[in-house]
């Protein structure tokens, strides 16, 4: 991905803006969900279903950007 984002653009800030624009939301769902995953390890999050969570970034992911 950031390699094609490279190759399209002969200005590098086009470039990463192209690249945080296509890969910013599905990082930013890991994050989010891993943190969330954290708190519910802990006992911060009673009730988390950890499995479906885990299902839906894993769906996410395999989806073709």
């Amino acid at each position: 991905m950031l390699a094609d984002c490279l190759a399209g653009h002969d200005d590098l800030e086009e470039a990463f803006a192209e690249y945080t624009g296509r890969r910013f939301e599905r990082c930013k769902l890991v994050v989010d969900t891993s943190l969330d995953i954290a708190e519910w390890e802990m006992g911060r999050k009673p009730g988390f279903d950890n499995v479906a969570a885990t299902d839906h970034v894993l769906e996410v992911m395999a989806q073709p950007l």
